[in-house]
């Protein structure tokens, strides 16, 4: 990666973004304790209280520990440091940053992790708009660090959280310094998850095991963490599917690439937290250690945290001036459920009590019905509230009343709990005991319409309303130009066109509503063969005896094409033209006699040998769909 370059102050900067991608975040169960799958405890946080700095957008909220200046990151609003929100990173004192001074041989962590010198009680960590800013005391080599925590965006897909990290040398000697961050991932309350590796969000490969990254490019691969884990707290009626990678209710997905100007971080490790968090700043990737084990109470390989390695340069003393930065962005690093709404019943007529439960829901919030399948939203009675939790419980009593006057259906309900929009299906029966009555009528055509038949359902009942769907089945064929129609007065109409003839049986099916039940009605309808117009060419009018030429009989109209065999012979009967009564007076062979049609239409050679008037006779023998017919051509003059 691109150094530090010479100057008295040299910040290195970290953002963190935060951004659900196509799926909102929301609340999940809190952890009953810090140790998720592990047997291996997880620190506790250092301190707490609501004294301690927190911002938040109301969709994400950043944390820092007033005492330590260690950070969490949170979805939701600013809880207070005792309650149990729905962590990012897991709680307090298990992520930290780490500056190494490899000048003097030291390491400096929040609260002195893992060995390390303490960077010491922040001498302010202050709420400044969006964002909090920590300011640790000055090191013995002259190093002051300050973090700069900040929380941006109105809604989830544009929420963000920066996260930027200033090391200035206020002391006499340059000092070479490097920048570690330790991200302890939480999912759904659970700290043992895995890395699968993204291509643009698109599946690939799984990291189970411990894997470092050196050098990650400008456009680093995404990732995502499955929260199906073994341990994992999931609230009903989500379930984890643990023989598989990558599935699950919740995942959290993540990439890493750099801002402009930035550079990128010089190595980025996977791994087990209970080694990574003995290590203040090196570490190496085991990649034979699994992680993400599935057997139950294996100490610490269900648990894995991130490593990422900025910038390994020197910072001139006092007198310079800032020359670079790096920037990390993952987008986004935030778990979510699926929110769910239950109804209970899922069915029944109108004037159906049903109760609405939810699962995933925005906290502390309230919920409301937008949508009855495309109608008009029906108001939620009781009290419809979310718990901490995401919970909408039916203890509240939460429901609604299916309305009156709907028609029979399925109907997806759409709610609101001010950041997302759940959906629930119910579908509406019959109210017991009604009925109804279906009958049909059909008609065809008229001229160029002639092939075409309409149908019209008529219902009786009490003022049905709804769909009436059709059907055709017999030895014949139909088809539709909709299979559907809304009724209108109790009646609607649909056309089709014949396909083959035979009987054919047509059905139309009324679904019924909130006041009659569903019905059917048929008609039978016969569809005679079709009847082929024939046409008669030849390349000539007029032959002289011996010579050939080629006449070809073309069939038009009836169903599809005609196909079938066409037999060729002279015409022996009379004919009128505009100048008289006429009759074959010449003769000519045909070869063949008869011909086989293909696309409607055959050929065959005539040739002249008798002097005097013709006329061609044709005969089509018909096939399944269409009747036999004859044809005649022009008069022709043999010479």
């Amino acid at each position: 990666m691109d150094k530090l370059r010479a100057g008295a102050l040299s910040i290195l900067f970290v953002t963190v973004l935060l951004i659900s991608a196509g799926a909102e975040v929301a609340a999940a169960q809190p952890p009953s304790s810090p140790l998720g799958a592990s047997s291996v405890a997880q620190a506790s946080p250092a301190s707490g209280g609501s004294a301690d700095a927190c911002v938040t957008n109301g969709y994400l909220a950043a944390r820092v520990d007033d005492l330590t200046g260690i950070y969490s990151f949170d979805s939701g609003d600013c809880p207070a440091m005792t309650a149990s929100p729905d962590y990012i990173l897991f709680p307090l004192g298990t992520s930290w940053l780490t500056v190494a001074d490899f000048t003097s041989g030291n390491y400096y962590t929040e609260a002195g992790r893992a060995g390390a010198d303490s960077l010491g009680t922040p001498t302010s960590s202050v709420v400044v708009g969006d964002s909090i800013i920590t300011t640790f005391p000055e090191t013995p080599e002259g190093l002051v660090v300050t973090q700069n925590l900040t929380v941006l965006g109105g809604n989830y897909s544009a929420s963000v959280i920066t996260m930027s990290v200033s090391v200035v040398n206020d002391g006499p000697e340059p000092q070479q310094v490097g920048v570690r961050y330790l991200w302890n991932l939480d999912v759904g309350g659970y700290g043992g998850t895995w890395l699968q590796q993204y291509d643009n969000l698109t599946a690939g490969s799984i990291t189970g095991y411990e894997t470092s990254y050196a050098s990650p490019p400008d456009s680093f691969s995404s990732y995502a963490i499955s929260g199906c884990a073994q341990g994992a707290v999931v609230p009903p009626p989500y379930v984890c599917d643990p023989s598989n990678f990558g599935t699950g209710t919740f995942v959290a997905y993540g990439s890493v690439s750099a801002g402009p100007g930035a550079t990128q971080p010089a190595r980025l490790v996977y791994g087990w937290w209970d080694a990574i968090s003995d290590t203040a700043y090196g570490y190496t990737a085991n990649p034979s250690d699994e992680l993400g084990s599935y057997v139950p109470n294996v100490s610490g390989q269900q648990d894995s945290a991130v490593l990422y390695y900025f910038a390994n340069s020197t910072i001139p003393a006092a007198g310079g001036s800032l020359s670079d930065q790096a920037d990390v962005g993952t987008s986004p690093f935030v778990y979510h459920f699926q929110p769910t709404v239950t109804l209970d019943p899922n069915s029944g007529p109108a004037g159906t009590k049903v109760s609405v439960t939810g699962y995933g829901l925005a906290p502390t919030g309230t919920v409301t019905m937008t949508s009855f399948g495309g109608l008009a939203a029906v108001a939620l009675s009781g009290t419809c509230t979310v718990d901490s939790a995401g919970n909408l419980t039916s203890s509240g009593g939460c429901g609604f009343t299916v309305p009156n006057s709907i028609a029979t259906g399925t109907y997806t309900l759409a709610f609101s709990d001010g950041r997302h929009t759940p959906t629930a299906d119910f579908a509406v029966t019959p109210a017991a005991g009604t009925t109804s009555k279906t009958k049909v009528g059909c008609r065809w055509g008229k001229g160029s319409s002639a092939s075409v038949l309409t149908c019209t359902a008529k219902v009786s009942g009490d003022t049905p309303v709804g769909m009436v769907s059709w059907a055709a089945t017999g030895n014949g064929a139909v088809a539709f130009n909709s299979d559907s129609c809304t009724l209108v007065s109790g009646g609607c109409s649909v056309t089709m066109d014949s396909a083959a003839s035979g009987v054919v049986q047509i059905a139309a099916s009324y679904g019924g509503d909130s006041s009659n039940a569903p019905s059917t009605g048929v008609r039978d309808v016969v569809i005679g063969k079709g009847i082929p117009v024939i046409t008669v060419t030849c390349d000539s009018s007029e032959i002289s005896v011996g010579a050939s030429m080629s006449c070809t009989v073309t069939l038009t109209g009836g169903f599809d094409s005609p196909s079938g065999k066409v037999t060729w012979t002279r015409d022996e009967g009379w004919w009128r033209t505009s100048t008289g009564f006429h009759e074959s007076t010449g003769y000519a062979s045909f070869s063949p006699k008869t011909c086989t049609l293909a696309a409607g239409s055959c050929t065959i050679t005539l040739t002249a040998t008798r002097s005097g008037t013709f006329r061609i006779k044709v005969f089509y023998s018909g096939d399944a769909n269409n009747a036999p017919e004859a044809g005649w051509s022009v008069t022709l003059i043999l010479t």
